[in-house]
Parts: structure tokens; C-alpha cells; sequence
């Protein structure tokens, strides 16, 4: 596979990705008050392990251009040195207004998606580092966006969400479906771009961990509405 080739494939990926997560992402605009808060609170794993998975990666990196972004990914998800402004911490604050005790934040999650964390640690590890770029780097910020943008369209859909919307903290929103994380997307785009001139033979690297990154994330989702819609069918 050429650069050019896995473009091409990056691309039509995204935009078969995008209405694929369009259809599977319809039912956050119907869901209630409890289903949202059960939801985010499943969501929230995912946000600890990409921090930590970013370090991995940065530590794994040869030292250059890459690594050096990387590490300023980790340094802004993590606050930039105030814990306070951390991207979980934001995310949090988000959960609590919806209705989620503080003590319960860290109460055990879906088996099924640590087993899917864990698997994905488990190949950045093992894997080179080029598959590891596009395993995190492109499949946390790239694809993840693509999801994020979705939730936030259809949550702003939602019933209670209207309702409710001048209570809520809307600051991981305004990160993640703003400008601040269209920059990490283009960073991400632009230092795989120049790895792949720089290093033409890790192309096929790139590729099998973005299409792996892609699969991992509709699963772990899946495995969300799953959850929820077995929850709602128990209260009827």
C-alpha cells in the first residue's frame, strides 16, 4: 500500500464510518435522565485508558517530530499540569451535572469493554510503534472525533438534554466538538503524513491499526447500547 493508497482507504473509511455511527448513535436523542448518566459513566473508561495508552505510545516513540506531538497530546489531556483542567476531570463535571454522585464515578465498568482496553494496551505494546500511532494516535483523536460529533448532535436532541441544558457543563463539549480538537485531528494527520514520506514501508503498519482502532471502537459502543437497551427492556 502507498501513502497516497492508504489515504484513499483512511478517507472512505471515515465516510462509511460516519454513517454507520449516524445509525448507531440515533437512540442517545430518546434515551432518559438515568440512560444518559449510565451511558457517560460507561463512556468514562475510555477517557482514563486513552491518557494512559498516549503515554505508552509517547514513551515507545524514537525520539523526533512524533514523539514530540504526542507528548503534547498527553500534556493537554492530562491538564497541563493542573488536574483540575484534565480532560477526565472535564468529563466528570459533565457526568455530575446530569445526575451521577460524585462517589460513584468510579464504581466497576462493562467487563466487556475492559476486556476490550485491554486488548488494545496489549497490541500497542506488542505491535511496532507505527501501528500504535494510528492504533491511538489516529483512533483516538481522528475517529474518536467523528463519534464525539455525532453524540453531541443527537444529545443536543435529546428531551431532557433541552431541558436541562443551562445546568449542564458543557466544557468537555466545547473541547471535543470545537476547534481545540479539530487542531489535534490535523497535528495527528499531518505527523502520520510525514512519517509515511519519511518511512514509506510503515504504511501497511498504519493501516492494520487504524482498521483495528475502527472495529475496537464500534464494539466497545455496541457494547454500550447493548447495556442500555437490555436496562430499558427490564424496566418495561
Amino acid at each position: 500500500m502507498t501513502g497516497k493508497e492508504f489515504w484513499e482507504m483512511a478517507d472512505e473509511t471515515k465516510l462509511k464510518g460516519e454513517y454507520k455511527i449516524n445509525d448507531n448513535l440515533k437512540w442517545m436523542q430518546e434515551v432518559t435522565q438515568d440512560e444518559l448518566k449510565q451511558l457517560f459513566a460507561e463512556y468514562r473508561v475510555f477517557t482514563i485508558w486513552f491518557a494512559d495508552d498516549l503515554s505508552l505510545l509517547t514513551a515507545k516513540l524514537p525520539h523526533g517530530k512524533l514523539k514530540s506531538m504526542m507528548a503534547e497530546l498527553v500534556h493537554e489531556e492530562l491538564g497541563e499540569g493542573n488536574p483540575k483542567y484534565s480532560h477526565l476531570t472535564i468529563l466528570d463535571e459533565f457526568i455530575v451535572s446530569l445526575g451521577v454522585n460524585r462517589n460513584e464515578l468510579d464504581k466497576p465498568t462493562m467487563p466487556e469493554n475492559i476486556a476490550l482496553l485491554e486488548e488494545q494496551r496489549r497490541l500497542l505494546l506488542d505491535k511496532p510503534s507505527t501501528y500504535g500511532v494510528a492504533l491511538r494516535g489516529m483512533g483516538g483523536e481522528c475517529i474518536c472525533q467523528t463519534y464525539l460529533t455525532v453524540m453531541h448532535y443527537y444529545l443536543c436532541q435529546n428531551p431532557y438534554i433541552k431541558a436541562n441544558k443551562p445546568s449542564l457543563d458543557w466544557r468537555w463539549w466545547n473541547i471535543h466538538t470545537g476547534e481545540v480538537d479539530i487542531a489535534h485531528n490535523q497535528m495527528v494527520k499531518a505527523s502520520i503524513d510525514e512519517l509515511i514520506q519519511e518511512k514509506p514501508e510503515s504504511v501497511n503498519e498504519l493501516a492494520s491499526g487504524y482498521r483495528h482502532a475502527k472495529e475496537f471502537l464500534e464494539k466497545f459502543w455496541e457494547n454500550i447500547y447493548a447495556l442500555v437497551r437490555s436496562n430499558q427492556k427490564n424496566k418495561s
